[in-house]
């Protein structure tokens, strides 16, 4: 991740779900054995505690609702504490979107959840939070403990360089990740062997794969017409690779034009040609993300850029002689920006200093990023662990190669935070949008971004 971005991203969302708390009237407090997930066996903290741990209450954010294998995954890192710290009581409290401004009034007003989502390096509107005090600074917990279950290494060390800035302010830590996303090219994998390709690994390859696909009668990429956001990871890919994230941060969130630098008009055109060519999936401008995704699945289309979360979240649609492989978006020779950079982020979890039982509350963190722990949510949920030594989803082939070339590169923070500010966003993808349907050509894509940005910067 670029350090020097972070003042121009904005607010991290989630998809909507429904509320739960597990402690309430209407739904049931978590006890000993009542998930339906079976604690890994032997799961223990990863170093013993200094400090006396003693068991109560302890309210804990889910981002997922109530009876979902996530939910149940967050339920069992609280089952375990509650077996080796008698008294432990754990409370569920839904924290994603729709919850989130409440949630927020409830740590104003001196009354936060022990351990929330509610801090990430790379969201500058998140730093508040520290800067009032409200987050436990954990850097020497971090930089101190030894964790037996990651060789010996600091729980700093156990995290993967790659995504360690995004846990911290200022070079301090205040909350640990746990969930890696990614960006990158799927493609099915059976179907490309069968017709004697290769996964793309230059924009030229990109274009004579999708003709040699097209060429069998499959369209070449899905993508939804009805999500500006998924539309525009093709042209903020494509930008990634001919400009580079800075120049991208100084037009979207700055005062320079995209006018003024030949590269974004190169990385329009380039999304132009596969409009154009008719690459991208038939009837798209109707089809949904989830009916995009479908038909990838389906076979009817070869490739998808997407998030990690892609094979998680279709699961029950994948076909079970399905074979899916990533690889890194293609690099463009040439191109003056980062050929190796990926689009992503990371999901944090910080503790208050207002917590009631702040031992506790630490200690459900390294439980929960314990290697058991995150080998077991990567196996079963196909989570991408930003931690040392835990196997990447092997529901996803070529994963962990694309993320061993991008330990040397840039993790950005995705959409280049964009999307998150709703009129920035309108001003961004809208133009992208028209590309998509042909109504704008390359240049007047460019020029009409730079309008609105223009427009935006007034206001």
């Amino acid at each position: 991740m670029h350090r020097n971005l972070k003042n121009y991203i904005g607010s991290i969302l989630f998809t909507s779900l429904l509320a739960t708390t597990a402690c309430s009237s209407s739904t049931p407090t978590s006890t000993i054995g009542d998930t339906s997930t079976p604690t890994p066996a032997n799961q223990t903290p990863a170093t013993q505690a200094t400090k006396v741990i003693k068991g109560g209450p302890l309210e804990v954010g889910a981002l997922w609702p109530e009876g979902s294998d996530n939910f149940k995954a967050v339920q069992r890192v609280g089952d375990n504490l509650a077996k080796q710290f008698s008294g432990t009581l754990m409370t569920y409290t839904f924290s994603n979107t729709k919850a989130r401004p409440q949630l927020e009034l409830r740590w104003k007003s001196g009354d936060p959840l022990d351990v929330d989502n509610i801090f990430n390096g790379a969201n500058a509107s998140s730093y508040h939070w520290v800067e009032e005090g409200q987050l436990k600074n954990i850097t020497d917990t971090l930089k101190t403990t030894k964790r037996s279950d990651y060789d010996g290494k600091t729980w700093e060390d156990s995290i993967m360089p790659l995504f360690r800035s995004f846990s911290q302010y200022k070079g301090q830590y205040y909350a640990v990740p746990d969930q890696a996303i990614v960006l990158g090219l799927y493609y099915n994998k059976k179907m490309f062997e069968q017709h004697g390709l290769k996964p793309p690994a230059t924009w030229d390859d990109l274009i004579q794969v999708s003709a040699a696909l097209k060429a069998k009668g499959v369209d070449p990429i899905a993508v939804t017409g009805t999500n500006n956001g998924y539309m525009g990871m093709w042209w903020d890919y494509l930008l990634q690779r001919e400009v580079g994230t800075q120049a991208v941060m100084d037009v979207a969130w700055g005062n320079k034009k995209a006018a003024d630098n030949p590269g974004f008009l190169r990385a329009a055109k380039k999304l132009e040609q596969l409009v154009s060519d008719g690459d991208f999936l038939k009837g798209f401008e109707g089809t949904d993300f989830t009916g995009a995704q479908t038909e990838f699945f389906r076979g009817k289309a070869g490739m998808i850029l997407m998030g990690s979360w892609l094979v998680g979240e279709m699961k029950q649609s994948i076909p079970a002689d399905f074979q899916i492989g990533i690889v890194p978006f293609p690099t463009i020779p040439g191109g003056q920006g980062d050929q190796k950079g990926v689009l992503g982020t990371v999901f944090q979890w910080s503790t208050a200093n207002k917590s009631k039982n702040p031992d506790l509350a630490v200690e459900y963190l390294r439980t929960l990023t314990s290697k058991e722990e995150q080998t077991v949510r990567s196996k079963d949920l196909g989570f991408i662990s930003p931690y040392e030594g835990v196997p990447t989803p092997a529901s996803i082939p070529g994963l962990d190669s694309m993320l061993k070339d991008a330990a040397n590169a840039s993790l950005t923070y995705y959409y280049y935070g964009i999307i998150f500010d709703k009129q920035r966003a309108d001003a961004w993808y809208l133009p992208v949008t028209h590309l998509y349907f042909k109504s704008v050509k390359a240049e007047q894509m460019v020029q009409e971004i730079d309008t609105n940005l223009t427009r935006l910067r007034g206001q």
